[in-house]
């Protein structure tokens, strides 16, 4: 089923690259992952999602419903809990030595496992993007703010959320400044041609 999946999000890897980008950019803050990661230990935060989220909000002027929100988390749901955080697990068990394995050998797999996460969690970025070609601009306005605290309400977390606000805020930030740059570049690379 795994392969199944895999296969159809193929050729969504092009238009799930600029998703890509917009997420390292902004994952780059340091202060923006390190909450991040937190959030993701405390409350189960999908950080793919939120950041897709954050993009659809910003990009496409898509206010993402509840309902939507709920039917995507849904969708994810099997891939994000059965490889993404089967890998994670193991990633992180792996920071404590395992005897009788030389730590060397340990670090190496370690090293690959991670390749590994991140690879999964673009195949679910992937997956989200596949959502993005249903919808329509229904705002005149960005809507990233909105779509990511209607995650986190969902989530239900509670723990430093006067801190997540700041981040989903940051996080707005840093997503303009990286559509800034991108959409330039774009420009600038149509005006060469």
């Amino acid at each position: 089923q795994a392969m199944a999946i895999v296969r159809n999000v193929e050729a969504l890897s092009d238009s799930a690259d600029i998703l890509w980008r917009m997420s390292l950019h902004v994952f780059n803050d340091g202060e923006i992952a390190d909450a991040c990661l937190g959030s993701q230990r405390e409350t189960g935060l999908d950080i793919s999602l939120l950041f897709w989220l954050c993009w659809t909000g910003m990009e496409l002027w898509h206010e993402v419903s509840i309902r939507d929100l709920r039917q995507i988390l849904q969708s994810i749901y099997a891939w994000r809990k059965d490889v993404v955080e089967v890998l994670r697990g193991l990633r992180i068990r792996m920071r404590t030595p395992i005897n009788p394995v030389h730590v060397h050998r340990q670090e190496h797999l370690r090293a690959k496992l991670r390749k590994l996460e991140i690879c999964a969690e673009r195949i679910e970025q992937e997956m989200l993007m596949r959502f993005s070609s249903d919808f329509t601009r229904n705002s005149g306005k960005s809507c990233a703010y909105i779509n990511m605290r209607r995650y986190i309400n969902v989530l239900q977390c509670r723990p430093g959320e006067e801190d997540m606000e700041q981040v989903l805020k940051l996080i707005v930030v840093r997503a303009e400044d990286w559509s800034f740059m991108e959409h330039r570049g774009r420009s600038t690379a149509q005006d060469i041609a």
